[in-house]
């Protein structure tokens, strides 16, 4: 619950974990785009097969939630229709694993390869440029699995629930499938029996891929070792060497099982009538099933029965070349409250913020600032999205001689908590982030929505009442009132006396990958030794077999497409008005922001020297967590949250959209608040701004680790886009300045100032750039209002209590990079997979080449990067982009064949001269960059194109009318000026992030981190 509202925060979707991506369509001319609902839906009442069984007006989030039943299969159907555009579907199944062959995650991926309607291989990933999806995935998590999409067209919307329910009611489930998306033996070189013999297989590669991450591992050994004895003590992605003993038939015998009807979920959202929904639904599949009643009762997960006294246990890691010595991992974690109790799973969010969250919370104060851990684990926190949910304190970035103090000092932590309680305006400070929360909206609000309710709704909780969060609020006043030692006696009850704690630990084995991979081999020679000719043949064939398969022709004219003539020539225009207020130039913008105000402000930077730039981010970092004049740090973060939804400092790099190598320089700011605690909001501002004290050198070192510890831990979860951003910086001066600001250069840098010994002279470098930048001599602001909101008035009284007077800012400045030719750089970490990544110059966004080069990068993707590097070659993921300076890039994630790889990056520009280019596939290409372009925006970030990049409503309608406009010559002209072989050679790079690979040449640098 909690989470969900964090979530709606920063408008992210935490349990996207990228996993398989998918998708398919049917007529659907017979559908009227009727909006809301026509029917009057009441209780009891039937409606097209289903029965109404519950409608309920949920205030909070001005929406109403309607639970049906169908009437012959029993599946369940949850609608929260609320008026929103952007329409959301998803389909869910119980699905608990029965064991670590991840099989419930390749059934996920295997689903989405073709079904009876739509026998097209991987239509998912084909619909990618066949959709205006605003978003479409498929995720399986440990005890369920879904199927999510949202679109904002009526027709896309229902070609997508088309394609989606076939996939799960009517899938192909083909073994060469299984073979691609799960495991094979394959040879090396597929064409040369010669080759050795291999495992290869998508999930295979890509759970390679996750145990490259400590945290993964220590978070799963977490979970399957506090609730041992169901589901949850299995891996449910699949750990790699047990993905090998997968059967192709246990996996089709556990989709009839799993996936029917009766143990099935339905979720929608949005404006789109509902009708329309269970009429399609129930003609198309419902009706045709019988019940089940068995398969949703034999899927309950049983909750875990508590332990009468604490575990101990210890796990190896991976060692971390760019980690400090301290890089042992521990977490004491507790079982607590089934999900189904609702007020007790509120309570426990509640204490996570408080004994968790800030510089306020106990465990920071006695784990993180006395140096036990150098930051909370990702394990950290309140888990409620499993049945038996978990309350987890974690630390990261820990010595293994501490282990015994750190038990300790939880013990001694909860026991003061126990007996001094926590502050009435912590409370407070946590309370107000719930309601501010409430009143914030985001672009993707149906679909946080479903992230948060499927773990409920998979074990039959009662969603609606889930969703009156103010009633909750209200019960949970009135018991901390009634009772002020409630939350202490909660703290006791779940944490302190609660006999089902698990204590674990891990440290790093240096040899922990050379296991794993001998682990492998020794499977693989024992498989082989124990094959006749005959089977080894097979090996072959079948290899053969499958890429035949992949090399076909996919025959997708059966699937559903939208045209580009459904796509709209004008936008809805942003109306902004530009001011001055104390001479600092403004833009406002009034819009339903639902009671909200958003504020952000860039300030410049280009002035600073070129020393103290690369501090930036870290000064970016500190700055919200420093103490002031008038408070200490404590109380500062306190006043924060007490009056804004928080204050972020981000670097910002504002790329031309019409000069080349061209941008600004400078700091973005950026609050919202509620509009009664507007004046607080920039009395906070104000405070910051006039009164930050930078001089703390504890604090300041205890902030510098903690950076360092999430940087370096979150390297292996988003290597594409590391090696993407060197790829980048290598060709393109804007690129450059954010791989110094946010790439592994930045990690390296914030590495060494957290193990040198000359921190005090750094804090004092950014003393320096606080005198640069605090003031309003460079200043631009942005507001985003209602109608009625006193934000101006309050901004004015902010800007004239800001030191200095406004100068005319230098705004995007043109920078050179003195380079040419082509570059390679190999960083070697001990992963066991690739990122790889390629760069070649473009040009910026109002040049004529560039809507060309993104509609080409779109049709790469799609009809040869995915087949040939994640089809063919197992990668987890591929595809090529175009950057908002203009920059074309290549990429792999979790590859196999890092080489091989980049090969198939230089040979795009072939690939398309070798490939007749149809005007459908032009439509394609162009529906995909228009997906991009018409992404939902919310109130809070209209008009920020305008305001960050200069981005008016006529250059965004001109851009749409380009992509309309390209073609066919358009794309083959760009491929050959900017990636055939001669035009990579004059400006262009390579990168490769993984193991040590033997055969590069000598045109490589070689960057070894464990060195």
């Amino acid at each position: 619950m909690w989470k969900f509202l964090r979530q709606v925060s920063v408008e992210t979707q935490k349990h996207q974990k990228a996993l398989n991506q998918k998708l398919k369509h049917l007529s659907t001319a017979a559908l009227s785009e009727r909006k809301l609902p026509s029917h009057s839906f009441e209780e009891g009442a039937e409606v097209e097969g289903f029965l109404v069984k519950n409608v309920t007006p949920i205030p909070e989030f001005q929406m109403t939630a309607i639970k049906l039943q169908h009437i012959k299969t029993l599946a369940e159907y949850f609608h929260l229709n609320r008026d929103d555009s952007n329409n959301v579907f998803a389909v869910a199944f119980r699905t608990p694993p029965p064991d670590s062959t991840g099989m419930t995650h390749i059934l996920e991926h295997l689903s989405l390869c073709g079904s009876d309607k739509y026998p097209v291989r991987d239509p998912f990933m084909k619909m990618l440029t066949r959709s205006m999806a605003t978003f479409m995935n498929a995720m399986t998590g440990p005890d369920y699995t879904f199927y999510p999409f949202s679109s904002q067209n009526h027709s896309d919307y229902f070609n997508l629930m088309s394609i989606y329910l076939d996939a799960v009611f009517k899938p192909q489930l083909k073994q060469l499938d299984f073979m691609q998306e799960g495991w094979r033996l394959e040879h090396e070189d597929v064409n040369d029996k010669t080759t050795p013999i291999i495992f290869k297989g998508v999930v295979f590669n890509e759970m390679k891929g996750c145990i490259s991450d400590n945290s993964y591992i220590f978070g799963e050994a977490l979970m399957n070792n506090i609730l041992p004895t169901n589901c949850y003590k299995y891996v449910s992605g699949g750990d790699p060497i047990e993905i090998l003993n997968l059967k192709y038939d246990n996996l089709v015998n556990y989709h009839k099982k799993h996936y029917h009807p009766t143990n099935s979920k339905f979720f929608s959202y949005g404006n789109f009538n509902l009708e329309d929904h269970l009429s399609f639904i129930n003609s198309n599949y419902l009706s045709k099933t019988k019940p089940y009643e068995h398969q949703r009762s034999s899927t309950i997960v049983v909750p875990e029965k508590t332990w009468d006294k604490q575990c101990q246990l210890h796990v190896d890691g991976r060692h971390d070349p760019l980690a400090s010595e301290n890089q042992s991992h521990i977490a004491i974690s507790h079982k607590c409250a089934n999900m189904q109790n609702f007020e007790e799973v509120f309570v426990l969010n509640i204490l996570g913020e408080l004994l968790l969250k800030g510089p306020n919370a106990p465990f920071y104060k006695n784990l993180i600032e006395t140096g036990l851990g150098l930051s909370f684990s990702p394990v950290t926190g309140y888990e409620s999205s499993i049945q038996d949910t978990l309350f987890t304190i974690g630390l990261q970035g820990v010595n293994s001689k501490k282990f015994d103090e750190i038990i300790a000092t939880v013990n001694k932590t909860l026991d003061e908590v126990i007996a001094d309680g926590f502050e009435d305006k912590q409370v407070e400070s946590v309370l107000h982030s719930l309601e501010l929360s409430l009143k914030h909206q985001s672009s993707n609000f149906g679909l946080n929505l479903l992230f948060w309710l499927v773990p409920f709704m998979n074990h039959d909780c009662d969603v609606i009442s889930l969703l009156h969060i103010n009633d909750r609020l209200n019960w949970f006043k009135k018991h901390i009132k009634e009772n002020p030692k409630y939350l202490q006696q909660k703290v006791d009850e779940y944490l302190r006396s609660n006999p089902h704690r698990l204590v674990i630990t891990m440290s790093p084995e240096k040899t922990f990958d050379e296991k794993l991979e001998q682990i492998e081999k020794n499977i693989l020679k024992e498989r082989i030794s124990k094959m006749n000719e005959q089977e080894l043949d097979k090996v072959y064939g079948n290899g053969i077999e499958l890429r035949k398969e992949q090399e076909k022709p996919p025959n997708a004219d059966v699937l559903p497409t939208l045209k580009i003539s459904d796509v709209d020539d004008k936008i809805k225009r942003v109306v902004t008005t530009d001011k001055n207020i104390i001479q600092v130039p403004t833009q406002l913008s009034v819009q339903p922001t639902n009671g909200v105000t958003y504020f952000r402000a860039v300030v410049d930077t280009s002035e600073l020297s070129p020393e103290l730039k690369p501090l930036v981010p870290l000064f970016n970092y500190v700055i919200n967590q420093m103490r002031t004049t008038n408070y200490d740090f404590r109380e500062m973060d306190q006043l924060i949250h007490m009056s804004t939804g928080g204050i972020s400092f981000n670097s910002h790099l504002g790329e031309s959209c019409t000069t080349p190598n061209a941008y600004e320089e400078a700091l973005l700011v950026s609050t919202h608040s509620l509009e009664q605690n507007n004046e607080k909001m920039f009395e906070v501002l104000s405070e910051l701004f006039n009164n930050v004290q930078l001089t703390d050198i504890n604090r300041f070192t205890t902030l510098v680790n903690t950076l360092s510890s999430e940087l370096i831990n979150g390297i292996s979860g988003s290597g594409h886009r590391y090696a993407m951003s060197i790829a980048s910086s290598l060709v393109d001066p804007v690129s450059k300045q954010k791989e110094i600001y946010g790439g592994l250069s930045f990690v390296s840098k914030i590495k060494n100032i957290a193990q040198s010994s000359e921190l005090e002279d750094i804090l004092r470098d950014i003393q320096t750039i606080g005198q640069h930048v605090l003031n309003k001599n460079r200043m631009r602001c942005a507001l985003n209002i209602s109608a009625e909101s006193t934000a101006p008035d309050h901004l004015e009284s902010f800007l004239k209590s800001v030191s200095g007077e406004f100068k005319s800012q230098p705004g995007q400045t043109t920078h050179s990079l003195n380079v040419s030719g082509i570059q390679k750089v190999s960083h070697v970490l001990p992963f066991p997979v690739n990122f790889t990544a390629k760069s070649v110059r473009g040009v910026p966004f109002l040049h004529k080449d560039y809507v060309a080069l993104k509609v080409l990068t779109k049709f790469l993707t799609t009809k040869y990067l995915l087949r040939e590097v994640r089809e063919k070659n197992g990668a987890y993921g591929a595809g090529a982009v175009v950057s908002p300076s203009g920059v074309i890039q290549f990429y792999s994630y979790r590859d196999p064949y890092a080489l091989e790889t980049l090969a198939t990056f230089d040979q795009s520009s072939q690939f398309l001269s070798d490939t007749k280019l149809s005007s459908q596939d032009l439509d394609e290409a162009k529906l995909g960059v228009f997906q991009e372009v018409d992404a939902p925006t919310p109130p809070g970030s209209k008009g920020m194109g305008k305001f960050l990049y200069g981005k008016t409503d006529d250059m965004v309608e001109q851009y749409r009318l380009n992509v309309k406009q390209v073609t066919e010559e358009d794309i083959r002209r760009v491929a050959d000026t900017y990636l055939s072989a001669d035009a990579s050679e004059q400006l262009s790079s390579y990168v490769v992030i993984g193991p040590k690979t033997s055969n590069l040449g000598d045109d490589w640098t070689i960057v070894d981190h464990d060195q």
